[in-house]
């Protein structure tokens, strides 16, 4: 099921989509009368195209740290993350996956590339939408190209991850540059923790007589302390789809396009 998503009176460029639900143990996934539908909604700006490239790459200049630190600045994803975890953890963990893969590449052109600094480079900003802090440190350079960073969320939540960037790859569709990456939350009173692990791919796609355009895709395995695991994948549209399998062994699928 694919999310529907429509914008919000009053909230441009804000989008609320739905599109979940839910398959039980012993029940055919292709039958979509027997799954019980559930709702997740997100509230939150555009993250793709011309506008958000601006503020992610801003006309001024900005270093690749900075620029880690605005991609990061999609906490909007992870409103309402507490409530989740009371209610069904496995939705929580649905949630942090989306964050954690949207928040590893960007969508729309560039018309430079950051540049770069020397290790022990830092960057601090709140993410404007949510006043989340988030902070980048360039680690080192050799043997890849290595970042730390931190989210502090408004409602008490911790995130800490680690990024490299090994390399470029030359392929039919883009120059790709593969980037591992461990993402972990914690909620507010650090009673619950979920892991993200794997590897997306920011490509950029050469045009003749247009900006380059930046795009990603990849998967990352996530797994959470309440039972609960999966995956999230990205793929070069922007559509995210996630399957989590909680400890009663329901299993929960999802597709959501970023805007």
């Amino acid at each position: 099921m694919k999310a529907r998503c429509e914008a919000l009176p009053n909230h441009q460029p804000v989008f609320r989509c739905f599109s979940f639900y839910a398959h039980s143990p012993g029940l055919e996934s292709n039958n979509m009368d027997t799954q019980k539908p559930l709702e997740l909604t997100f509230d939150c700006p555009a993250f793709t195209g011309s506008e958000r490239m601006r503020y992610e790459i801003p006309p001024g200049g900005i270093t690749l740290t900075g620029y880690l630190a605005r991609r990061l600045q999609k906490t909007a994803l992870l409103r309402d993350i507490e409530a989740d975890i009371r209610q069904n953890p496995a939705l929580a963990l649905i949630k942090f996956g989306f964050y954690a893969a949207a928040s590893a590449t960007s969508w729309g052109p560039a018309h430079y590339q950051p540049r770069f600094e020397r290790p022990g480079a830092s960057y601090i900003e709140e993410d404007p939408d949510t006043g989340a802090e988030v902070s980048v440190s360039y680690v080192q350079r050799s043997p890849h190209y290595t970042f730390t960073f931190e989210v502090r969320l408004p409602d008490g939540g911790l995130i800490k991850g680690t990024e490299s960037i090994t390399g470029t790859t030359l392929g039919l569709k883009g120059v790709g540059m593969p980037a591992p990456s461990r993402i972990d939350y914690w909620s507010a009173d650090r009673s619950y923790a979920a892991s993200a692990t794997g590897i997306i791919t920011s490509e950029l796609v050469l045009k003749p007589l247009r900006p380059t355009q930046v795009r990603g895709y990849g998967e990352l395995r996530l797994t959470d302390l309440r039972g609960s695991s999966g995956d999230v994948t990205l793929d070069r549209e922007a559509v995210l789809r996630a399957v989590v399998r909680d400890r009663l062994e329901n299993r929960y699928r999802t597709a959501y396009r970023l805007r």
